[in-house]
């Protein structure tokens, strides 16, 4: 009966383990969520207009939507994992998002979205893991218009609300 006791309690040490570790795991990725929405919280109106995407980065969304598609874009086996989604909006203007990250670790190394306007300025947003520095670059419309290109801090909202993006884009339901 010793064996069967000890067998016991070592499955209610092992069990119990694991579940402090889901515990704190779970707890970690609230943390996480409270920052990613405050960050996105104080940004300024013409940063967080384009950036209010979320609705459509989901599986729902993308399988429902006609011409709306995610696509891995990474050969198997490859040291990154890549991934596109293209989507349509209600209001016809179409956003691409872009993400590429570690294979192994799905670290972050970039991040992309380009929202068109078909009737106003076209938005762009880059974070890349090697400077930290997200850019936005704008295209005025009309014709003849010079695109404006802008460095943000790498201490602002920005890049973790780009991150926060792509760390969903890696979530998704992407066709191979």
């Amino acid at each position: 009966m010793a064996p069967r006791r000890r067998l016991v309690a070592l499955l209610a040490a092992v069990l119990g383990a694991t579940s402090a570790a889901c515990d704190e795991s779970a707890a970690a990725a609230r943390r996480e969520a409270a920052a990613d929405s405050a960050a996105r919280a104080t940004l300024p109106p013409s940063l967080a207009e384009p950036l209010a995407v979320d609705a459509y980065l989901t599986d729902a969304y993308i399988a429902a939507t006609p011409g709306a598609s995610c696509v891995v874009q990474s050969a198997p086996g490859a040291s990154d994992v890549r991934r596109r989604v293209r989507a349509p909006l209600p209001d016809s203007s179409l956003i691409i998002a872009y993400v590429r990250a570690g294979a192994g670790d799905a670290e972050l190394r970039r991040v992309e979205l380009l929202r068109r306007s078909y009737e106003r300025e076209q938005i762009g947003f880059v974070w890349d893991s090697q400077d930290d520095e997200p850019s936005v670059v704008r295209w005025p419309y009309g014709l003849g218009r010079a695109p404006e290109r802008a460095l943000h801090p790498r201490g602002g909202p920005l890049p973790r609300v780009l991150r926060a993006m792509g760390r969903r884009l890696l979530t998704l339901r992407c066709d191979e």
